[in-house]
């Protein structure tokens, strides 16, 4: 029975697989992502070769085309396409993303990563199949059916977090790239790879380059080329930010040698982030309490200069809040579609309102209402209260 169940959900995943390559290059909606994939560099053979696909934002045409074909609800979870409500009716999965077949040794489909076409509220970059019957995030690695042969002649294999980002690769001649999307490198990614370039999993060296944000793995003492971690004349972004996953991406314990740090994030524009909050955060209050210049009396009389300083503070911050969003919301209103940031750069925990773009600006005003909350409340308590 278990064999059948795990039938059942290939079959169901390489159905999914060809509706959403039919979505991509049949239908009008894939027009669009076409154009989008191709701006950002993605030739239309390599996309064909890797199966890319493309799910609509209509949530229901995946299932009810699959209902029709007659699998239950429950399959469809169990294959990984859809998941489970509270009161156990069946949702899609995938919607409004760039699908990227996730393929064993032999081609088969088990499973998904989709790129987000839009962000939003809690709208992830990547979504990736779940763990179920037939796809195991632990060991799923993209690419890696049409990378192995280059894997083997190479001895290397170059790990990247983006989909999009290993295809392009592939057509820039580095052929032994491959994808783990959402998930720390596990012993188990290391096993397969290990086979594919043919050592031991334990004579593997790991060595992680933070600026290209790309993992090589090579046999121990194998020399590292120039251009082992694709091309340096230009500094691709991480699609998903270290700082969102809470943990090291190479996860992998007692399958390799130490990962080396090499070229290294600069902190010189967080750094200017910071000071700039603490400035704006200090001289709001502070200036607007000069041109008070408050006659506070004795240390526990009322103070109703303090309290139009701190309305005042509180007022400032309003405007500055409303002001960045009207900027924010005329930079994007510039395109008519919430378009993919190209190289699809935002981390996948990025909470994106609309008419809100996140970016240095909002973390400074973010700092700055905060110094100025707490010089607020340390002149409350020295200075006085707000009634008397």
């Amino acid at each position: 029975m278990e064999r059948i169940a795990q039938s059942v959900s290939e079959e169901i995943v390489r159905r999914a697989a060809d509706f959403f390559e039919e979505q991509l290059w049949d239908s009008p909606s894939g027009d669009r992502v076409r154009a989008r994939l191709a701006r950002a560099g993605l030739e239309e053979v390599t996309m064909r070769e890797f199966g890319v696909g493309y799910a609509p934002g209509d949530v229901r045409e995946l299932l009810g085309l699959l209902a029709e074909l007659g699998y239950s609800d429950d399959e469809l979870v169990a294959a990984g396409v859809a998941n489970a409500s509270e009161r156990g009716y069946a949702h899609p999965l995938f919607h409004a993303r760039v699908m990227f077949p996730i393929r064993n040794a032999d081609g088969l489909s088990l499973g998904f990563a989709g790129l987000a076409t839009h962000l939003g509220p809690s709208w992830s970059l990547w979504v990736r199949s779940p763990r179920c019957e037939v796809f195991q995030p632990d060991r799923a690695i993209f690419g890696l059916d049409r990378a192995r042969p280059s894997i083997a002649e190479a001895r290397r294999a170059l790990v990247k977090r983006d989909c999009a980002e290993v295809i392009r690769l592939h057509q820039e001649g580095h052929e032994e790239t491959v994808g783990v999307v959402q998930n720390p490198i596990t012993g188990r990614h290391l096993t397969r790879l290990a086979a594919a370039i043919g050592v031991p999993p334990r004579e593997l060296s790991v060595i992680r380059n933070r600026r290209l944000d790309a993992v090589l793995i090579q046999p121990e003492g194998m020399a590292t080329e120039d251009d082992a971690f694709g091309p340096r004349d230009r500094a691709y972004l991480p699609a998903i930010a270290p700082a969102t996953t809470g943990s090291d991406w190479t996860g992998a314990r007692g399958g390799g040698g130490p990962a080396a740090q090499v070229d290294e994030r600069p902190q010189g524009a967080r750094g200017i982030v910071y000071v700039g909050g603490i400035l704006i955060g200090v001289g709001i209050p502070l200036g607007t309490l000069l041109l008070l210049s408050p006659d506070t009396g004795e240390q526990s009389s009322a103070t109703p200069a303090l309290n139009i300083l701190i309305a005042t503070v509180a007022t400032s911050y309003v405007v500055l809040t409303v002001a960045v969003s009207i900027v924010s919301a005329r930079r994007r209103g510039r395109s008519r579609s919430r378009r993919m940031r190209p190289p699809w750069a935002r981390g996948s925990g990025e909470v994106q309102p609309r008419g809100w773009t996140y970016n240095a600006f909002e973390d400074l005003l973010a700092g700055a209402a905060l110094v100025s909350a707490l010089i607020c409340l340390i002149l409350w308590m020295t200075v006085g209260g707000f009634f008397g």
